[in-house]
């Protein structure tokens, strides 16, 4: 990246395909002219691929203020920070005011374009499919750092897919038209959901918990695809329905998990058992304040949700929680502590 020691170069040429009535000035002119003075216009020089209507967003907020040091260092971060460009040279010059206000000439070297995209080793996802899934595309300006951004989101794709042992590496070629992508896939086997079990539960079937889970098993009309990620966020899926049934105290305690391969459909296929511990349902006691001196205790009462006596809701009871920090909070008083204390009495 080339960018000059001074902000600008001084133009001393008519730019009337740009500015209409644009003067020649001689080399007497002040060199510092445009300090202070309002910028009218913000043009690009040099633009091939990029489009003039795609920078505006960019450099409208410039227009009308004086011209300085750091509003001059200020664009330069703006247009480098597009990742559109590898030089940019800003050109200061008169208006047809005769020097009341300054025309902005950006001088830019275009990054090359994307010009192909390829997909190296996958068999069981389309070409089509994964291009859907990365920022890149043919024609589109090369910025380095969204391959690996996309390498990323092939990964993640496959992974959405039950493909748990994928890998990707991403390369590319400069050549004199443009640049040449590719990702090297390793797509590995697809891992898929046997089975689904449930142990411990007693109060609640494993139809329902089945139903409360994002995890389903593989069948004529599902692909169950398994996901690694998932099996924490069903933990906490199961024990929150446990615990909205007022069984405080519930919890998965182990997730059993048995891989095998299936070599006539060639994937792996896992049984996932959740052992659940249940406890006892508890009902709703009621709750006390201390420390409140800004609001009373039957102000506070009102915002619980809850109902002494009825079975005790855990989300319930962390609305009644946020209700009464958000009373001090949108009352400015931002700096209170909250501590819980629970009393359980089986």
């Amino acid at each position: 990246m080339r960018v000059k020691n001074t902000f600008f170069v001084f133009a001393v040429f008519c730019v009337a395909a740009i500015f209409s009535a644009a003067p020649v000035f001689s080399q007497t002119d002040s060199e510092d002219w445009f300090y202070g003075k309002p910028i009218k216009n913000i043009v690009f020089d040099n633009l091939k691929n990029v489009k003039q209507g795609d920078l505006d967003g960019v450099t409208s907020s410039f227009i009308s203020k004086p011209f300085s040091d750091d509003l001059i260092s200020e664009l330069y971060d703006r247009v480098f920070s597009l990742e559109y460009f590898d030089d940019v040279e800003i050109k200061a010059a008169k208006n047809a005011d005769n020097g009341k206000t300054v025309n902005l000439i950006l001088s830019v070297v275009e990054r090359p374009v994307v010009m192909k995209l390829n997909f190296d080793g996958n068999r069981y996802i389309h070409d089509a499919d994964l291009k859907s899934k990365i920022s890149l595309k043919a024609k589109d300006i090369f910025v380095e750092s969204k391959v690996l951004e996309d390498e990323r989101a092939i990964r993640n794709y496959y992974i959405e897919k039950g493909y748990t042992k994928i890998s990707v590496e991403s390369s590319f070629e400069m050549r004199d038209d443009g640049a040449y992508v590719t990702f090297k896939i390793r797509e590995g086997r697809q891992t898929v959901v046997k089975s689904i079990g449930f142990a411990g539960n007693q109060v609640v079937s494993s139809k329902t918990l089945k139903g409360k889970i994002s995890l389903k098993e593989a069948g004529l009309f599902r692909k169950g695809s398994f996901q690694e990620s998932s099996l924490s966020a069903d933990s906490r899926a199961i024990v929150a329905y446990y615990q909205n049934r007022g069984y405080a105290d519930a919890k998965v305690v182990n997730i059993d998990q048995k891989t095998s391969y299936n070599e006539q459909k060639n994937r792996e296929e896992i049984e996932i058992t959740f052992e659940i511990q249940e406890g006892i349902q508890y009902n709703f006691g009621g709750i006390t304040f201390d420390g409140n001196h800004v609001f009373t205790t039957e102000e506070l009462e009102n915002l619980v949700t809850l109902k002494t006596g009825a079975v005790y809701n855990e989300t319930k009871f962390q609305e009644t929680r946020m209700n009464i920090q958000n009373l001090y909070y949108e009352n400015g008083y931002t700096s209170n502590r909250f501590a819980t204390d629970i009393n359980k009495d089986a």
